[in-house]
């Protein structure tokens, strides 16, 4: 008997032993939740974050040599069901090229309330037509008169996105856009897709603003009197400044990577391909090339100072297993957009807008305005 009181003593006095040990620290080494628990940033608090620009916030462990811009056009309406939710829970911010015809539909109090939330709102034309078919009268109406339109409803527009990219590479077109815009984003397919900056000039020439305080030099009309900077041509007359590694952009034709499922000679009508020599990819593909553009920039960012940088362009965002069951080359899948902005956020990206760019007029190159 007095055996077994022994013993059950000594488990007593073990277990006490172990609770205490734990409340001490080890409890410190062993994992409280599981990975799958963790809330999205925003609900963690601000304690492992640091502020980079006035509206965004990324983990404190991030180098500042990666960063990366994403964009959203054609006013879908998945920018409101799916995109804004995911991009809030990862605390980024996006530039969103809307349609102004096709605001009727979506609601104009979407798009004041995505501005007032720190989102970037900006032209996409009145109906998105190929601007390189259309005459000028025209022209003027889905260059200007978008604007226009966005301005009567509290949303000055200083960047604008051509249609299917086309239109950026015609002197008639870019010249209209100049006299309204102060930037513009194109996706020329055969050009590499990673914008080249101004590599050692980080903070901006005038304080991170733009000569008429982040309006265009002529009160929303390009620097030379309606023109672009170098009458409708490239700084470096359409080539490339390092041989077609990168391109070193034209204000009014800053290039991009259109997020694509599907490459190739691809019939829009008939959701088919011309040729048969078509691309598709499926989600886990998608992902390597996402991956893989996002870190193209990594040889030209250095030490702090940002030479290049990524323009993602995203379209319609389904609710979808994987994007191969849709037949829209330009489609993502919700889960598969996650997975991107998770990407992001975990390896400590910069997510900044298209308004956070600016041009310099000597030197005829983009550059990041500063945050300070």
């Amino acid at each position: 008997m007095n055996k077994r009181r022994t013993t059950f003593k000594i488990s007593i006095i073990i277990i006490v032993f172990a609770i205490l040990m734990f409340s001490l620290g080890l409890g410190s080494f062993l994992p409280i939740i599981a990975y799958s628990q963790l809330q999205p940033p925003e609900n963690q608090g601000n304690k492992d974050k640091v502020m980079l620009t006035e509206n965004e916030f990324v983990t404190s462990n991030t180098s500042n040599n990666k960063v990366v811009i994403l964009n959203f056009d054609d006013s879908q309406k998945s920018e409101y069901t799916y995109v804004k939710p995911i991009l809030d829970s990862y605390g980024f911010k996006a530039t969103f090229f809307e349609i102004c015809n096709r605001m009727s539909d979506r609601g104009w109090k979407l798009i004041t309330d995505m501005k007032n939330d720190g989102m970037d709102i900006e032209s996409h034309t009145m109906t998105h037509p190929m601007l390189d078919k259309i005459s000028q009268s025209q022209l003027d109406y889905e260059i200007g008169q978008s604007k226009q339109c966005f301005l009567d409803h509290g949303v000055n527009t200083t960047i604008f996105s051509y249609p299917f990219g086309h239109g950026s590479d015609n002197a008639t077109v870019v010249d209209t856009v100049a006299k309204n815009y102060y930037l513009a984003r194109t996706n020329v397919y055969d050009a590499p897709p990673l914008v080249r900056l101004l590599c050692d000039v980080c903070t901006s020439a005038d304080n991170g603003k733009s000569a008429d305080n982040g309006k265009s030099a002529d009160n929303g009309k390009s620097a030379d009197n309606g023109k672009s900077a170098d009458n409708g041509k490239s700084a470096d007359n359409g080539k490339s400044a390092d041989n077609g590694k990168s391109t070193r952009a034209d204000r009014y034709a800053i290039n991009s990577w259109v997020h694509k499922h599907i490459e190739g000679d691809y019939n829009w009508l008939t959701n088919t391909c011309n040729s048969g020599t078509c691309k598709s990819y499926d989600n886990s593909q998608m992902l390597e090339r996402f991956i893989a553009y996002v870190n193209s920039q990594n040889s030209y960012n250095q030490d702090g100072k940002i030479g290049a940088i990524p323009i993602v362009v995203y379209h319609n965002i389904i609710n979808d297993t994987d994007i191969t069951n849709s037949k829209n080359p330009n489609e993502t899948t919700l889960n598969l957009f996650n997975a991107e902005m998770k990407y992001l956020h975990d390896n400590g990206f910069r997510v900044l807008t298209m308004a956070d760019l600016r041009y310099d007029e000597n030197d005829k190159v983009l550059y990041i305005k500063s945050s300070r």
